[in-house]
Parts: structure tokens; C-alpha cells; sequence
């Protein structure tokens, strides 16, 4: 803002200057002189700004680059810990799987004991059934033999 001011500043007194010259033309020479002087200057003064201007923007493009920058570390930080947490979750779940899957293989194999002990029982009371069966029948046989033998006598 200062600068523009300035380029004003030196743009109305060039103006004045060259008004100057034309109501009083011997200083003409030398009103044109400073006037080209003035010119420079000013052109001067435009690159210099147009220079800055461009430094400001470089400037704030950078600091905006740096915090962009910094911040993207940071939620990439907080993924990285978030990303680990779920990796633990999964490998402690993974851990209870396996317990789980040997308590489970440990029981069916304790369940299928129980089963054949199972099996093996009623397959004795089956083998008791069936001799009981057949000692019931002898009995019957021996009873009717008797009851033969007691009505002969």
C-alpha cells in the first residue's frame, strides 16, 4: 500500500513536473531528464513490488505447503497408531481363536472317551440283556420239565 502511494505520489508529480514544462519551456530540457529519471525509478519500483509480491506469494505457498506437511504427519501418526491398535485387537482375537480351537479339540476328544465308554457299556448291558434272555428261557424250559416230571408223578 505504501508502495502504490508512492508510485502516485511520484506519477502526479511527473504529471506536474511535465505541466511545468510545457508552460515554461526553457526547463524542458531538464524537467524531461528528470522526468525519465522519475520513470526509471518508478519502473524500478514496479519490478521491485512485482519481485515481492511474488516472494509474498512464494512465501505464503511455502508456509502453507509446510503446514499442510505437518499436519498430514500427523493424522498419518494417528493412522499408524490406529492401525496398530486393530493389528494387537486382531492378533489377541487370533490368540482366543486358538485357545478356543484347542479347549474345542481337547472336548471332542473327551467327548468321543465319554461316547465310546458310552457304547461300550451298553453294549455290555446288551450282552447282559441277551443272557438274561437266555437264562430266562432255560428257566422256562427247566419249569416246564418240572412241571412234565410233577404231573407224571
Amino acid at each position: 500500500a505504501k508502495k502504490e502511494l508512492r508510485i502516485l505520489e511520484l506519477k502526479q508529480e511527473n504529471k506536474s513536473l511535465a505541466e511545468g514544462a510545457i508552460e515554461k519551456p526553457p526547463y524542458k530540457e531538464n524537467l524531461q531528464q528528470e522526468l525519465a529519471t522519475l520513470e526509471a525509478e518508478l519502473e524500478k519500483i514496479l519490478k521491485n513490488s512485482k519481485a515481492e509480491n511474488i516472494y509474498e506469494f512464494m512465501k505464503e505457498a511455502l508456509d502453507t505447503s509446510i503446514e499442510n506437511t505437518k499436519q498430514l504427519q500427523q493424522e498419518n501418526a494417528k493412522l499408524k497408531e490406529e492401525v496398530e491398535s486393530v493389528r494387537l485387537d486382531c492378533y489377541g482375537e487370533a490368540l482366543k481363536n486358538k485357545k478356543l480351537q484347542q479347549e474345542n479339540s481337547k472336548l471332542k476328544g473327551e467327548l468321543e472317551k465319554e461316547r465310546m465308554k458310552g457304547l461300550a457299556r451298553l453294549e455290555g448291558w446288551n450282552k447282559a440283556n441277551k443272557e438274561i434272555i437266555k437264562l430266562r428261557k432255560e428257566k422256562e424250559e427247566w419249569l416246564k420239565l418240572i412241571n412234565l416230571d410233577n404231573a407224571k408223578n
